[in-house]
């Protein structure tokens, strides 16, 4: 039988701080708190093994945070290392993570990242002490929020398919849940923190049912709220509550009943070539400009070791359940990727994006080519050496099918 546990502890940031995701408030301090933010761990233990999620309310997870925590989490909750994903529901209202992205993102406070180790310890330590047995059900039904954002495509592609996946105990009470929907949480840009549509959702149905709800983000690198992108804390409410709604309803379906098997994790790695790799001279040019170029040239100057002829997706297939794995990608995912993996795997897999740290977007070959934020400026922004070939989407796609 499956065994659970779950955890749920506070990461809001006690004092003022940058947040990341929005250019806007670069050199500025965030010092309101709308809504708190949470980080929640899942374990689970089947047939001798177990595995865990640590899904926290982040813009992302840097990756020397995570090469620091994945061993700490392993010896807590006595998994596998290879068995732990660390995912971010991707909210542009929370401190940064990461320490090599460009300063437009946002910069890492060292003090919040010794404070958010020690909370993923502490609840993940209270996360391995609260296993109990569970049955496990999984649901889906359509929710509206997301749309293609690019301009270049009229009515692009979206995912409107919301997953649950339900943990209860013997007496029919939750125990946990995850929440699988694509849509980047960008209703506030405003400098405030909060967790926006995504954690405030989980907030909502954490009060109602005394369980812990985890977001688990989509392929939403191209996704967007529609019209309601950067409105505002009270539009981030009104669309976690009706997102809420939603969930609420598909938990409802119960749907079928996921059986234990062995647990399991395989990872891959896809080396992404970038078109080409500055040269020095192309650098101290970069460098005079303003803005996220500026910053990108000047930042490869001061580092040229971190040059590099491609960047490195890091691909993750945990396997759960009869039924249920995860494939957690280590980068902001367009949707296409995300649609790819449920074209090739029916409803087995839910693609988890942000997961593991990140290296940036990972645009699609039509948009290389295209242009725009996801393949040229965002490059900038994560510090990526240069700008991706369009045969990235064909190597990608290649090993994620491998994969599955």
């Amino acid at each position: 039988m499956m065994q659970v546990g779950a955890a749920a502890i506070d990461i809001t940031p006690a004092w003022p701080i940058p947040l990341a995701g929005f250019g806007s408030r670069q050199g500025t301090l965030a010092t309101e708190v709308a809504d708190p933010l949470f980080l929640r761990v899942t374990v689970l233990a089947s047939g001798g093994t177990g595995a865990a999620v640590v899904a926290a309310d982040l813009l992302s997870w840097g990756p020397e945070l995570v090469d620091r925590l994945r061993p700490l989490v392993a010896e807590t909750l006595s998994v596998p290392a290879d068995c732990i994903t660390f995912t971010a529901t991707h909210t542009h209202s929370a401190p940064q993570t990461a320490l090599w992205h460009a300063p437009i993102l946002g910069r890492a406070d060292p003090r919040y990242l010794e404070f958010l180790t020690d909370r993923v310890l502490a609840a993940s330590a209270a996360a391995v002490t609260a296993l109990e047995p569970v049955t496990v059900r999984r649901a889906s039904r359509a929710h509206d929020l997301g749309s293609y954002r690019r301009a270049d495509v009229e009515d692009g592609p979206r995912d409107d398919e919301l997953t649950t996946v339900t943990f209860r105990r013997a007496d029919g009470s939750l125990l946990a849940a995850w929440v699988h929907y694509t849509c980047h949480p960008v209703i506030n840009a405003a400098n405030t923190v909060t967790p926006d549509f995504a954690g405030l959702a989980c907030l909502s149905l954490e009060a109602e049912t005394g369980g812990v709800i985890s977001y688990l983000q989509g392929c939403c690198g191209d996704q967007n709220p529609g019209s309601f992108a950067y409105e505002g804390v009270a539009a981030a409410r009104r669309e976690g509550a009706r997102l809420a709604d939603t969930i609420r309803k598909t938990m409802a379906d119960e749907g079928g009943e996921l059986s234990p098997t062995a647990i399991s994790a395989s990872w891959s790695t896809v080396e992404l070539p970038f078109r080409s790799v500055p040269t020095e001279d192309e650098l101290r040019v970069a460098g005079k400009q303003p803005g996220a170029e500026g910053e990108w040239g000047r930042w490869y100057l001061a580092h040229p070791e971190r040059l590099a002829p491609t960047a490195s997706l890091a691909l993750q297939r945990l396997d759960l359940l009869d039924g249920l794995s995860l494939l957690a990608i280590n980068a902001e995912v367009c949707v296409e990727y995300g649609l790819a993996v449920r074209a090739a795997a029916a409803s087995r897999y839910l693609p988890v994006a942000y997961a593991n740290g990140i290296i940036g977007y990972l645009p699609t070959a039509a948009q290389i080519r295209a242009g725009g934020y996801e393949p040229v400026e965002s490059a900038r922004c994560y510090l990526l050496p240069g700008l991706f070939a369009p045969e990235i989407e064909d190597l990608t796609l290649a090993e994620i099918r491998r994969m599955l």
